[in-house]
């Protein structure tokens, strides 16, 4: 199958992907892997950012603020509710 048909979407949740996006997107990982690099030479103060495979990746990360699992977006809606004004008062 030629790269960007429908089967290279499915198994890239919709989005199209092909070598030439590959090697563009790990060029600029790479840039940022070596700035990285020289910000910790010069001993600048140096982020902790791991570069995700593709663009759309989602870093599962619920340590983060502002990450509600999908199963408590009911709860953190509820909570946040709660700081509103009484209504028809």
């Amino acid at each position: 199958m030629p790269e960007g048909s429908a089967l290279h979407r499915a198994k890239n949740g919709g989005h199209t992907w092909t070598t030439l996006h590959s090697i563009l997107w790990g060029s600029a990982g790479e840039l940022y892997r070596a700035s990285s690099f020289w910000r910790g030479y010069l001993k600048v103060k140096n982020d902790r950012f791991e570069w995700p495979a593709t663009p759309w990746e989602e870093k599962n990360d619920s340590s983060r603020y502002g990450r509600v699992e999908d199963s408590d977006r009911a709860a953190a809606a509820a909570y946040l509710m709660s700081f509103a004004p009484p209504s028809g008062a």
